[in-house]
């Protein structure tokens, strides 16, 4: 029997339920499928977002990671020692000098290369600093790369210093400085060293007074907050990816930089002004064992500069004084010069690798 037939022997009132029951399966359909509609277009919205943020995010990581593609040397590289690198471009370009200083002290660069007048002058003045530390009566057998973890200094050099003995130099290299103390540092290491035994240090103080100020910031992260044990292990490394938090700052702090800075500061000036306790022996020995026995190759518009750092400069008597909130000043042996310790984030403030920046100052 067909549908129609079926329909035309239901009484009117049969017809009516049949025809109400009907009217709610069809409401339900529509609304099943605006709803659907409505969940594929806030899921395309977000699979937008997200891919946005994405390609967003890349551009971020490619930009603070320019540093580490590797660049080839070329004959063309001698101009990165006739120009000033952007910040982004620093490492990258700096190894390369490296490289070149290398290959120049081991006679490696091909001669139709030193034709050229900017290599050439680069190579003379070079002669000149070695032989402002390697004596006349002695002989550079070579130079090593030492630079990266492990190391404070960039090269060794092997010098014959008699038929039976041969000795180490180690060197650092600086650019576009003429002295030591023109530098912005010349030792970065972790905000853990130096606080007294059984004090509080500064990334223990942020955690417990400062983090979660910063991350009621962001108003969409939704990750919790690591334990301290957690946020200790990770807390002095590069690598936003070891924990949520540290990724999810990372992606979203671009609205609220100069709220988070200014928290981040005032932490900074907190600890400094009311907590951090200065061991001045650990202090001492670390920056001897750092700094022994090195010399510096500094080099700025065209020629090389030599400098070393004396004991007594490395010989921390006092604390004078905090200056601008974030840097201890040190007062040394050695008459007209002090230490300075800027304490700072090395990752983005307030998200990864708080560090002590140290620098040396020769009063005039």
């Amino acid at each position: 029997m067909s549908l129609l037939k079926k329909v035309s022997k239901l009484s009117s009132t049969e017809l009516d339920i049949c025809i109400q029951e009907l009217a709610k399966e069809l409401l339900k359909s529509i609304s099943i499928t605006h709803n659907i509609r409505n969940i594929a277009k806030q899921f395309s919205k977000k699979a937008i977002k997200s891919r946005e943020d994405d390609v967003n995010n890349i551009a971020k990581i490619s930009e603070d990671t320019t540093s580490l593609e590797p660049m080839s040397l070329s004959k063309e590289s001698i101009d990165l020692f006739y120009s000033v690198s952007k910040k982004k471009e620093n490492d990258a370009h700096n190894k390369l000098r490296e490289d070149i200083l290398c290959d120049m002290l081991n006679n490696k660069i091909p001669n139709e290369w030193l034709s050229d007048s900017k290599w050439d002058k680069l190579q003379t003045s070079l002669k000149e600093y070695v032989s402002k530390i390697v004596y006349p009566s002695e002989k550079l057998i070579n130079a090593e790369r030492k630079s990266g973890r492990g190391h404070n200094h960039d090269f060794l050099f092997k010098v014959q210093e008699s038929e039976q003995k041969i000795k180490e130099i180690k060197v650092e290299f600086k650019y576009n400085s003429e002295n030591i103390s023109q530098y912005p540092e010349f030792l970065s290491v972790s905000s853990a060293w130096f606080s007294k035994e059984n004090t509080i240090t500064y990334a223990e103080f942020y955690y417990e007074n400062y983090l979660q100020k910063v991350v009621k910031l962001f108003e969409s992260i939704d990750e919790e907050i690591p334990t301290k044990a957690q946020y200790m292990k990770y807390i002095y490394q590069n690598y936003y990816t070891k924990h949520p938090i540290f990724q999810a700052m990372y992606e979203q702090e671009e609205p609220i930089l100069k709220q988070k800075k200014k928290l981040v500061d005032e932490s900074i000036c907190d600890y400094l002004t009311n907590h951090f306790q200065l061991d001045i022996d650990k202090l001492n020995t670390k920056l001897k064992e750092s700094q022994d026995n090195k010399q510096f190759m500094l080099y700025k518009n065209g020629a090389f500069y030599h400098d070393c750092i004396r004991e007594e400069e490395l010989s921390i008597v006092k604390i004078k004084s905090i200056k601008l909130g974030n840097t201890v000043i040190c007062e040394t042996k050695a008459e007209k010069t002090d230490i300075h310790m800027l304490l700072r984030w090395k990752n983005h403030a307030g998200i990864l690798f708080p560090a002590w920046q140290i620098k040396l100052v020769r009063n005039k």
